[in-house]
């Protein structure tokens, strides 16, 4: 396939262009960015790739955003021996058009005509291989993947002599593939015909276990239903015999619960009447405590008269101790306050001496805060100033050591060299003017010159007689070397920004004095600071400011003495103790009036609770009194009496007829009676339900037997093993057909594979062939089962593709696709677009890429786009093509 003319319009952010490119060699097509190179590398993709009513995501990219107009596509290619114009629009007004020019001219549209140029295409042109070929932006660093694409295997098989076999021998292999893929996938699990199948044989193994699990359930049901008639027959007189005795039991049970009875309610009469006794005798005793309680309430009245009149007696006298401990108080708290009055005066005194004595040492302390800072600022801005000195000199030992170790050097180079330079000596038989290296110079008559070479020396005699001494070769060497010596000793000296190496050393004492002074300096500081940081010694001297500011003193007077202090101390102290003492007789004082007055309100308590007691006793008395000549009303003392003895004597009569008739009674006859009545009912409902429980399981098994008798069991066995063995056989024969194809694929593929390892080798030898352009004679590629390349190797070195540089995985890339594009070009080939590559490549290998694009340019048709048209300089023999980037459109949209 070639392409010849491609036309944009409304595409994007370009209005309109239109490029014709070499059908043979290289077309360079340049711009700026944003001026459509992108664009027009994707529009022949989209134009062969979509139909023009597609809404792919790529095709809606491309549509033109600032005016309302379908995006257009027109490309003339020709492919197969045909020429023709290809043209799409999308968008708005939807339109294909073919236009085939020759051989035979013919025009298609719309539908037909995608699908003419698509069968047009996939017969003649392989246009996987045009994608894998084509590096778009970014995409130049992948390597090609070119195993898969026909057109390569067959140019590659060509080149081979034939190593990949007949085209029967490739459907062979497809065919085995194939049908190896109807049973298995590639990583050996079962597909689904023979999952289906193994299934189906389980099932049918399963289904004949289970018609002979239910044959073999058959005949077990059979003889437990014998069982089941058997333990019936054996059970039921039994059942009955048990029930008649529980009936029995049962009746015996109930007479001597009625006998029991009728003891019991003997008993509870006996308790009634002893019970009624109770009461009557109760009453008898409640009227005599109605009685007493009148006689004791009196009494109580009597005693509470007294206790109110004792009660008074002791509130007078408490009233009068009172009295006099509140006077006592007062004048102790008189006392206790003038005593406080003087100590505060005295110690009033004691603190202002105080305060003066710290204030003076605060200023004192301000002082000293105030000198070290000043210190301190001292030696900080001497280290500051040193160690900037020390920054900006660019001395050290080992910089000394190496400009020392270069003068030494130059010293032996100066010397050696000259011990081998020749001496030309010049002796005048008369006076003589001569030119030594151009320059004049006079020698008197019998006088004689000594001239050293270093390299040469031309002597001109005369007009007509040039002398040339030069150097031997050993001379020149030497000579070499002290220049070498002398720059190196330049060198190191300009980079110490000396002059020699005394400079050297005069700078490195500097440094040494330098460093000896600020260890001085920083170890004065710490003694100043005296561990602590600047900070803190700041603010310790605003905390010493704020704190004599604090005093309200504008200058700090003398300290007061010692003994000044201790006598105003003194004088507090002994004003506080006698203080203390005068607040100790005001406490007590204060405490004797307290109980005083505690006193007094227990006795005031005491007298209003002696009158409410003789309140309570006179009212108690009178309801006691009342009590008791209500009951008396109701009913008389002597009547109480006469009813208690009558009830006493019923209670003995109904006490008697219960014990005689209990001794007539057995304790435990009932207990037993009970008991084996319980035991017989017990027997009876057992055996009556095991009964139930034979005759319902026989029941449920005669319907079974009855069901599965007419179920036609054995027929269905014999249906389930002749199914099995049929299934079995179908899965037997598939699992060897999956085996044999498994191993014909396995043997085909080996063999297939060993071939393409043959039929690698052409590529490999186009691509050293192209590669040995840029990298030279001794380059050379591995390439892996996908014929990409996997090791570059240089001079017997290999080198793996991922360790490679960028720059030099760009340029293999492209060599492998201008290789590929090469071998295929025998059946016509695809054109090779390359979008902004070689970016990584420098100006060295520019060139030499140059030269491989060259060579493939006469095999293959090569379009290259492009934002930088000096890496593509060398490219003597291209087409170049230039676009203009479109005015007033949004740099996204043009690509």
């Amino acid at each position: 396939m070639r392409l010849h003319r491609l036309s944009l319009r409304s595409y994007r952010g370009v209005a309109s262009c239109d490029l014709t490119f070499a059908e043979h060699g290289i077309t360079v097509v340049e711009g700026d960015n944003e001026a459509g190179k992108s664009s027009a590398a994707e529009a022949l993709h989209l134009l062969l790739e979509y139909r023009d009513d597609s809404s792919h995501r790529r095709v809606q990219a491309v549509k033109p955003l600032h005016h309302d107009a379908g995006a257009e596509v027109e490309a003339e290619l020709s492919a197969d021996g045909l020429r023709f114009t290809y043209r799409k629009r999308w968008h708005r007004d939807h339109s294909t058009q073919l236009r085939i020019t020759g051989p035979r001219p013919e025009v298609v549209t719309g539908r037909a005509a995608h699908d003419r140029v698509r069968e047009l295409l996939a017969q003649s042109v392989d246009l996987e291989l045009w994608r894998a070929l084509s590096a778009p932006q970014g995409a130049a660093l992948e390597r090609p993947e070119l195993r898969d694409h026909p057109s390569v295997v067959a140019a590659l098989d060509q080149a081979a002599g034939g190593a990949l076999g007949t085209p029967g021998e490739s459907d062979l292999v497809e065919r085995a593939s194939s049908e190896a893929g109807r049973w298995a996938t590639p990583l050996g699990r079962p597909k689904a015909p023979l999952v289906d199948l193994r299934r189906r044989a389980a099932d049918a193994d399963r289904s004949v276990a289970e018609h002979q699990a239910a044959i073999e359930a058959l005949d077990a049901d059979v003889t437990w239903c014998a069982d089941l008639e058997r333990r019936v027959a054996d059970l039921a007189p039994r059942s009955e015999a048990l029930a008649l005795a529980a009936s029995v039991a049962a009746a015996e049970a109930v007479e001597v619960r009625e006998r029991h009875a009728e003891v019991e309610n003997l008993a509870v009469a006996a308790r009634l009447a002893a019970s009624e006794a109770v009461v009557a005798g109760t009453g008898v005793a409640g009227r005599a405590a109605l009685v007493a309680g009148v006689e004791a309430a009196e009494a109580a009245t009597l005693l509470a008269g007294r206790a109110v009149d004792a009660a008074d007696r002791a509130a007078e006298v408490s009233a009068a101790e009172l009295s006099d401990a509140v006077a006592a108080a007062a004048a102790a708290a008189g006392e206790a306050e003038a005593a406080a009055a003087a100590a505060a005066a005295t110690e009033a005194v004691h603190l202002e001496l105080r305060r003066a004595a710290a204030t003076a040492q605060v200023a004192s302390q301000l002082a000293e805060l105030e000198s070290a800072l000043g210190v301190v600022g001292r030696l900080r801005a001497d280290i500051a100033r040193d160690e900037q000195a020390l920054a900006a000199n660019p001395s050290s030992p080992d910089a000394l050591a190496a400009v020392q170790e270069a003068h030494d050097e130059a010293l032996k180079a100066e010397a050696a060299a000259a011990a081998a330079r020749p001496t030309v000596r010049l002796e005048a038989l008369r006076h003589l003017d001569v030119l030594l290296d151009g320059e004049p110079e006079a020698i008197g008559a019998g006088a004689t010159t000594d001239h050293v070479v270093a390299d040469r020396l031309v002597i001109e005699l005369s007009e007509h007689v040039r002398v040339t001494v030069a150097a031997g070769a050993a001379a020149g060497v030497l000579e070499a070397r002290h220049r070498q010596a002398r720059q190196v000793l330049v060198d190191r000296c300009e980079r110490l920004g000396v002059d020699d190496l005394q400079h050297a050393r005069l700078l490195e004492d500097e440094r040494r004095a330098l460093v000896t002074r600020l260890s001085s300096q920083r170890a004065g500081l710490g003694d100043a600071l005296g561990g602590r940081q600047v900070g803190d010694l700041v603010h310790l001297v605003d905390q010493a400011r704020q704190e004599l500011a604090a005093t309200g003193s504008p200058a700090p007077g003398p300290a007061p003495t010692a003994e000044a202090l201790e006598a105003a101390r003194a004088r507090w102290e002994d004003a506080c103790q006698r203080s203390r003492l005068a607040c100790r007789a005001s406490d007590r004082a204060a405490d004797q009036a307290a109980v005083a007055e505690g006193s007094a309100r227990r006795l005031r308590q005491a007298q209003e609770h002696a009158d409410a007691g003789l309140a309570v006793a006179r009212g108690d008395l009178r309801q006691r009194l009342d009590r008791l000549g209500a009951a008396r009303a109701s009913t008389p003392d002597a009547a109480l009496v006469d009813a208690a003895a009558a009830a006493t004597v019923h209670a003995r009569v109904a006490d008697g007829a219960w014990r005689e008739a209990a001794a007539q009674v057995d304790d435990g006859e009932l207990q037993r009676a009970l008991q084996t009545a319980q035991r017989a009912a017990v027997e009876r409902d057992g055996a009556a339900r095991a009964l139930a429980e034979l005759r319902e399981d026989l029941a449920g098994i005669r319907s079974r037997l009855q069901l599965q008798g007419e179920g036609g069991l054995h027929e269905r066995l014999a249906e389930a093993r002749r199914l099995a063995t049929a299934v079995a056989a179908e899965l037997r024969s598939a699992e060897e057909r999956a085996a044999a194809s498994a191993l014909l694929l396995a043997t085909l593929t080996r063999h297939r594979d060993e071939a393409a390892r043959a039929y690698g080798a052409p590529m490999r030898a186009e691509l050293e062939r192209l590669g040995a352009l840029v990298f030279g004679d001794d380059f050379a590629v591995e390439l892996d089962d996908e014929l990409r390349i996997s090791r570059r190797i240089l001079g017997g070195d290999p080198v793996p593709w991922s360790e490679l540089s960028v720059g030099a995985r760009e340029q293999l890339s492209v060599l492998s696709r201008l290789a590929a594009a090469v071998i295929v070009s025998a059946d016509g080939g695809v054109p090779v677009v390359f979008d902004d590559v070689l970016g990584f490549t420098d100006p060295g290998r520019l060139e030499r890429m140059a030269a491989a694009f060259a060579d493939a340019a006469g095999r293959c048709q090569i379009i290259v786009l492009t934002c930088e048209p000096s890496r593509y300089r060398h490219l003597a023999r291209a087409t170049t093509l230039s676009l203009a980037r479109p005015r007033g459109v949004p740099a996204r949209q043009a690509g």
